[in-house]
């Protein structure tokens, strides 16, 4: 389902529901961006759904198949499969990822002293500002290379002990932003431009930016997510609009006219 049909389909229910009225793309893209943003806080666990006594959400990141198959397209692994390790410094510290959005894993390569040390990936555990400061100074419990800790602060990791070198690392990154680009018939009809497409402008044609002659190049970028992904922005865009359906009424609806057309 590409960025028109899921505007069809948000158009269609609307109507269906009668509460009229349209989207143009400026407020179509402006929904398609916060509702894209929104599906991944709900997919890896809402805080705003934790209530006292019962602190978690009714999604959390890999609390099922569906939520980690939903997530799959984000996964970001460095250091295997023949990507590049997350490196870190001399000083134990390594730079967040512009695209990081959440930790899934940390690993490293420990290999041990003796004779004929087995190399072993081990989990480098990622701890609060509260337990670093315990760990660093406590002579018992002090991190080591066979038990490393890791700790976040802004823009960067700090690991434990300092001279890790790597790590293997594991996050959920942003999705891209979807963005519905267009341009407007001599019969001022709204026509979809896909992505990777261009449009030679006719006498009379407008581009989404204004233009009036030559080539318009495609500027739409589709949600990454799967069906089921896309069907739940569909499901946020008309609650915006003022439709309220449940989730897997959204769904079924969505089947119907695919399968029927209607």
């Amino acid at each position: 389902m590409n960025l028109q049909a899921l505007l069809d389909y948000i158009l269609y229910t609307a109507n269906k529901a009668q509460v009229g009225g349209t989207v143009v793309p400026e407020e179509y893209n402006m929904l398609l961006n916060s509702c894209n943003i929104i599906l991944l806080k709900k997919k890896v666990g809402l805080p705003e759904e934790y209530q006292p006594g019962a602190p978690f959400a009714r999604q959390q990141f890999e609390s099922g198949q569906s939520n980690t198959d939903s997530l799959s397209t984000f996964k970001v692994f460095m250091g295997e499969a023949g990507t590049s390790p997350l490196t870190i410094d001399s000083n134990g510290y390594a730079n967040i990822p512009s695209d990081y959005f959440y930790h899934s894993a940390l690993s490293y390569l420990y290999v041990p002293t003796g004779c004929d040390p087995v190399p072993e990936v081990r989990q480098i555990n990622v701890v609060t500002d509260g337990e670093w400061d315990d760990l660093i100074g406590n002579a018992i419990k002090s991190p080591t290379l066979k038990y490393p800790i890791a700790n976040y602060q802004s823009g960067y990791i700090r690991f434990a002990p300092i001279n890790l070198q790597r790590a293997n690392y594991v996050y959920i990154r942003y999705p891209r932003t979807p963005i519905y680009d267009y341009y407007i018939s001599a019969q001022e009809e709204q026509v979809f431009l896909p992505a990777g497409t261009s449009h030679v402008l006719d006498t009379g044609e407008t581009g989404s930016a204004g233009q009036t002659s030559g080539t318009v190049t495609s500027l739409t970028v589709e949600p990454e997510w799967n069906e089921t992904g896309k069907l739940e922005i569909a499901s946020m865009i008309l609650e915006r609009m003022g439709v309220n359906m449940r989730e897997m009424a959204i769904i079924q609806e969505a089947n119907k006219q695919i399968q029927t057309g209607v």
